[in-house]
């Protein structure tokens, strides 16, 4: 019994806290306004203004006075202590006791994966053949971005795209409808601008998910073909940055790696063949590996590098179920309230 009662937590414990207060309020009303909480059945009143004078009239009165006195006394001991039970079982259920029942499993291991997507013009050139037909870039991108999602799920995975600005159009999350709808959504040049800027993307990224040393940083996918970026600052360089500060940066290619791929007759954009060499560079830089999207192999084998990168692990405190049971003394104190209002009934009818 002992270690019952010792188990019970409150969820609101200023409710017990509270309570003497309002029992010190219901002791101002007794003594100031006793008959206001003595009874709410009316007395009963004379049937009759005559009197009759008896000989024993004077000793009946006395006996009468004191009895009433008696009873008087019985029902005001009787009331505060009904009072105060009441108001207490109020207080219990207020403050909602409650016992832990099992411990709630941990929450699963996940990853945090952030993919930088390039979306400057040139992702409209076509230069992959699928079926005998030319895709375009974005389209080739569209379809390994879906295929990654569909691999990667149980992780949390977040998306910044980027061409001469940068933007987060989804943050981490596990909502992957949201990623696909967004995916399909995307446009070369609607966005973000024209040209493209990796560099300026990464060290957003940087700034965007940087965390204390002993947090697990995500894992940076960097989706581009680099089509003649932006010299102001060196993609190598920044690659580098997030080395130091604990990220891991893998490269995908988009787009052929030579001129042969050109499609003369299909756009009038100035063709400029994926920089491979660069990509290489850059994820040497950040520790990374380079990947091409040429190919199911290559993406096969892109998606079992991220699987492999360090799972995070959510630090929270011990959760258990909560068995609750309020209802117990409002139940309680509803009886009483009803018992009260019974016997006040049958005594008026008596």
């Amino acid at each position: 019994m002992m270690d019952f009662i010792n188990s019970i937590e409150f969820a609101r414990p200023l409710f017990m806290i509270l309570l003497p207060v309002s029992l010190g309020l219901l002791a101002i009303v007794f003594w100031y306004q006793p008959k206001q909480l003595l009874s709410t059945s009316t007395p009963l009143q004379q049937v009759s203004q005559q009197s009759y004078r008896h000989p024993a009239l004077d000793w009946f009165q006395q006996r009468q006075s004191q009895q009433q006195s008696q009873n008087h006394q019985r029902q005001f001991i009787v009331r505060i202590l009904g009072w105060g039970i009441l108001l207490g079982l109020l207080h219990l259920s207020l403050a909602q006791p409650y016992r832990l029942g099992e411990r709630l499993p941990d929450p699963p291991q996940h990853r945090d994966i952030v993919f930088v997507i390039d979306t400057s013009v040139s992702m409209v050139l076509e230069d992959y053949i699928v079926k005998g037909k030319r895709v375009s870039r974005m389209a080739m991108l569209q379809s390994v971005m879906q295929h990654f999602i569909d691999q990667l799920q149980g992780n949390r995975i977040g998306l910044i795209v980027y061409s001469e600005q940068v933007y987060t159009l989804v943050p981490l999350t596990t909502d992957y409808d949201l990623l696909k709808q967004q995916f399909n959504r995307m446009q070369p040049a609607v966005l973000t601008g024209r040209t493209s800027n990796p560099g300026k993307a990464l060290l957003y990224t940087l700034a965007q998910y940087q965390k204390s040393d002993n947090e697990t940083k995500p894992t940076i996918v960097l989706v581009t073909d680099v089509n003649r970026p932006d010299r102001n600052i060196d993609p190598r360089i920044a690659a580098a940055k997030l080395h130091k500060d604990g990220f891991r940066l893998h490269t995908v290619a988009i787009g052929a790696g030579s001129y042969a791929a050109e499609n003369k007759q299909g756009s009038s954009l100035v063709y400029h063949p994926t920089n491979y060499p660069l990509l290489k560079q850059i994820a040497e830089q950040a520790r990374g590996e380079f990947f091409t999207a040429s190919n199911s192999q290559q993406i096969s084998q892109a998606l079992l590098t991220i699987q492999q990168s360090e799972k995070r692990q959510v630090e929270t405190e011990p959760q258990y179920i909560r068995l609750g049971f309020y209802q117990w003394p409002l139940l309680l104190a509803l009886i009483l309230l009803s018992l009260s209002q019974l016997i006040q009934l049958t005594r008026g009818r008596t």
